[in-house]
């Protein structure tokens, strides 16, 4: 493949545009009713170039009149074209002014007027970037239940995303925030950002504390703010902050927020109870048991009493082993090498009890979700130290041994909480 000149590379420079709209015949409505407009909606037009769109919908709009849209990136104002109806929208407008991929964050505030004559009548303005767009087609639209969106298309936006860096790193190398260093943040219901957006990009370090909900907790039931962060690998976590929690606001670290503030039920006056306990296979009986190292696995799934662990990132893991005194296990760690696994849990389990031991007759170090403990009990008896692990709020649990030669058992894991109804 021949390489493209810089002048024919700059050429094909990802255009985002956002276009002119200013024709609309409307309706006739009673002239006490007020006379309102909204952009509903937007997306992106995309081919070869970019171009922010908009839907505009009015309501209780005078005779004759129209609609105009316009957008500025804070220092100068763009024209948009009207592209009538799409969609099952009515009013689509798409800007005339063209974004290259190094400005894929140029926050953009559109502003649709309803105009009878030369007098404005109502006014909705809404911020909006290509960058936004392709953030929420991949973890929004992406994730959603009976997705549209097709692999190539998520390939598309990742080099999409990967493009613009590149252009930004060579082009605008002294740009304070760059087009990484910004993160997505979306609530999808029942609630909003700052008391108006709903979506997002912010740079990253920034505190939002102005989360709001129209959510109303009646008895027996609380305001649940559920939060999914997801890594620059597309990899999520759950957590559940509570509306004080949320309050306090949230840190943007490098993550994407998509979060969901919801009603559930009060338990806070009703105890935990143990919902399942994972043994990871049959104990063995009998008059002369051996110890037993296993089969090595990166995964392992069991599913007890409807709840089921699915054991990832097994590193130096052994399913199948078994203590001198017969108890079906869980071996981690090498000789020479240590060993660890992830799992994640449900949201109303609320903690995990996992019952480690030294390996044989030796003790073991072991660190879980950071947390390091030293564990004196061993194998060979049959003696586990039970380690409780808060999962309230952070639903992935991560266990290693932390020291070349320190290897361990894991005997059996129960996940605590409140039952589902």
């Amino acid at each position: 493949m021949k390489k493209l000149s810089i002048a024919k590379l700059l050429s094909l420079v990802l255009v985002f545009t956002l276009l002119v709209g200013t024709f609309a015949v409307l309706p006739v409505y009673a002239a006490e009713a007020t006379p309102s407009i909204e952009i509903v909606s937007n997306n992106v037009l995309y081919g070869e170039n970019y171009h922010l769109m908009y839907a505009v919908e009015t309501a209780n709009a005078p005779a004759g009149a129209e609609i105009v849209v316009t957008i500025s990136d804070g220092e100068n104002t763009y024209e948009t074209e009207s592209r009538g109806a799409l969609d099952g929208f009515e009013n689509v407008f798409v800007s005339k002014k063209g974004v290259a991929a190094q400005d894929l964050a140029t926050v953009f505030t559109a502003t649709a007027k309803l105009m009878d004559g030369e007098t404005v009548v109502a006014t909705a303005t809404q911020t909006y970037s290509v960058l936004e767009y392709v953030y929420t087609m991949l973890l929004v639209k992406a994730n959603a239940e009976n997705s549209t969106v097709t692999d190539d298309e998520k390939a598309m936006f990742n080099a999409l995303l990967d493009y613009a860096a590149k252009a930004e790193k060579v082009l605008c190398a002294d740009r304070e925030t760059k087009i990484n260093d910004y993160v997505y943040v979306n609530v999808l219901t029942n609630g909003t950002i700052d008391g108006t957006a709903t979506s997002g990009i912010y740079a990253n370090g920034t505190v939002l504390d102005g989360f709001t909900t129209d959510l109303v907790a009646e008895k027996g039931y609380v305001v649940s703010w559920s939060v999914t962060s997801y890594d620059e690998n597309g990899t999520s976590t759950t957590a559940a902050y509570t509306p004080d929690a949320i309050a306090e606001g949230l840190e943007l670290n490098g993550k994407h927020l998509v979060i969901v503030p919801e009603l559930k039920e009060d338990m806070s006056n009703v105890e935990p109870e143990a919902l399942a306990t994972f043994q990871f296979g049959d104990n063995v009986t009998g008059d002369s048991i051996e110890h037993k190292d296993g089969t090595s696995k990166t995964a392992y799934n069991e599913t007890v009493d409807g709840y089921t662990i699915n054991i990832t990132g097994g590193t130096n893991m052994y399913t199948g082993a078994n203590d001198l005194k017969g108890n079906s296990a869980l071996k981690l760690g090498a000789s020479s090498k240590t060993g660890g696994f992830t799992f994640e849990v449900e949201d109303n389990v609320t903690k995990v009890i996992i019952r480690v031991a030294g390996y044989k007759a030796k003790s073991v170090k072991v660190t879980i979700n950071g947390t390091s403990y030293t564990v004196n009990t061993y194998s060979d008896n049959g003696a586990y130290t039970e380690i409780e692990v808060d999962t309230t709020t952070t639903k992935t649990v991560t266990l290693t041994t932390t020291s070349t030669g320190y290897r361990a058992m894991v005997d059996s894991i129960t996940f605590v909480g409140y039952p589902e109804n």
